[in-house]
Parts: structure tokens; sequence; C-alpha cells
């Protein structure tokens, strides 16, 4: 439906580098679904690339609240802590990520 592909337009913004645009669209599908665990990684996912740390790890947080299986989110968190050096708590995230089928 109409979140999801808010989600998967976002996606390909997200990979053209127009983050702004990109935020608009998960804004859109989490207003038309708060329940939208996807809009949410997306959404941390491009603040990630844009090293807004702190803002993409309270996407991830908010994804895994809907979702505690999101292999996804814990993937993603983990990449935020290994570039913030992290390591420990970074291979926790992704131990955790393993323990759960991917949503692929």
């Amino acid at each position: 439906p109409k979140a999801a592909l808010d989600v998967s337009w976002g996606n390909v913004l997200s990979g053209q580098k127009k983050y702004d645009e990109a935020r608009a669209e998960f804004q859109k599908a989490i207003e038309l679904n708060p329940k939208d665990a996807r809009a949410y990684v997306s959404w941390g996912n491009v603040l990630s690339g844009q090293k807004k740390y702190d803002e993409a790890v309270a996407k991830f947080q908010k994804a895994i609240s809907l979702d505690p299986k999101d292999s996804e989110a814990y993937r993603s968190w983990g990449l935020v802590l290994s570039e913030q050096q992290k390591y420990d708590e970074a291979a926790k995230k992704f131990a955790k990520a393993r323990e759960f089928p991917s949503a692929q």
C-alpha cells in the first residue's frame, strides 16, 4: 500500500543522496502507518549517512520497539556504532541481528 511505496521511494531518493526528500517520504510513510518499523530503519539509515548518529540510533530504537525481531534495525545500529568506533557495542548489535531471520 501507500506507506510501503513511500518507504521504497524514500530509499530510492536516499540512494541518490537526496536526503531531505527521502526523509520526507519516510515521514509520510509513518503518518500513514505509525507502526511501520521499516520506515524508521530507512530514516535512520539516511540520518546515519548524514553522520547524524544520535538521531539515527533513535530511529533504530523506535523500529526495534515496534518490531523487536527486526534484524535490519540491529544491523544498521551496529554500523553506526562501528562508525563511532564503539566496536564492542557494535558486535553486540550484529550478534542480535543474527538471532532473527532477515526481513528480506
